[in-house]
């Protein structure tokens, strides 16, 4: 992992803590019979883990599909995210390989019907029945939110449509990489402001710290003032 990744991560868990995103849900995890980790699954199947290799059980116990992938996730939308190998793609409920195992990582599932895939070290998003729908250009690409996504080229950060439209210019050095009720943080050369869902600064980025965002309101300081402004950017006294 990078410096810059790091430090993105850090940041976002610093001043969007109220952010949840979606990648890398958590689910329940159990000890099943034989020595086996199962997570309850959040799609009906079970995700079990024998040894080194995932695969998935009914609630009665039985194996639906064998353990014989290196790493799988839970189902959701009749879909599992998996890996064999170097290969990540999709399964669906009767162990049918729905996309291909020919990406390099993928999203562990799909958003606005689309998941992010990466693919010759460059990123992407293919649908449900792995069709690119935006090719692979990006260095890094998260998942939708709010029919945003945010993406990287250049080291600069910004978020298209699901047609692939920049919507929030990649201009950015961080964002919050996902929206939360219509709002992103942003910062660029070391000063923060706030995006819409539109592209537009409604808070432009002039301040030297985002505080939160939260309950439609936004809490920013400078030089040690603090300054709260309503979601379209007007001052709340």
């Amino acid at each position: 992992m990078t410096l810059l990744r790091k430090t993105l991560l850090i940041t976002t868990t610093i001043f969007c803590c109220n952010v949840i995103i979606a990648l890398g849900q958590s689910t329940k995890t159990t000890k099943g019979k034989g020595n086996r980790d199962t997570d309850i699954a959040r799609d009906s199947l079970i995700l079990i883990q024998v040894g080194n290799k995932y695969g998935f059980t009914n609630d009665k116990g039985e194996d639906i599909i064998p353990t014989i992938y290196d790493k799988a996730y839970p189902f959701e939308s009749g879909l599992s995210a998996v890996r064999s190998g170097r290969g990540n793609g999709f399964i669906d409920k009767k162990g049918t390989v729905v996309i291909p195992l020919v990406y390099d990582m993928t999203g562990d599932h799909f958003s606005s019907g689309l998941v992010n895939a990466q693919q010759n070290r460059k990123w992407g998003y293919i649908d449900e029945k792995g069709k690119t729908v935006i090719p692979f250009t990006y260095e890094d690409a998260w998942v939708f939110r709010e029919e945003l996504a945010c993406v990287s080229l250049n080291g600069k950060y910004g978020f298209i449509d699901k047609t692939g439209k920049v919507v929030v210019p990649l201009q950015y050095d961080i964002t919050s990489f996902v929206f939360n009720n219509g709002l992103s943080a942003v910062s660029l050369n070391g000063r923060w402001g706030v995006v819409n869902t539109k592209g537009k600064e409604v808070v432009p980025a002039i301040y030297d710290e985002i505080v939160s965002i939260t309950d439609g309101k936004i809490k920013m300081t400078q030089k040690g003032v603090s300054y709260i402004f309503d979601k379209n950017g007007k001052p709340v006294k």
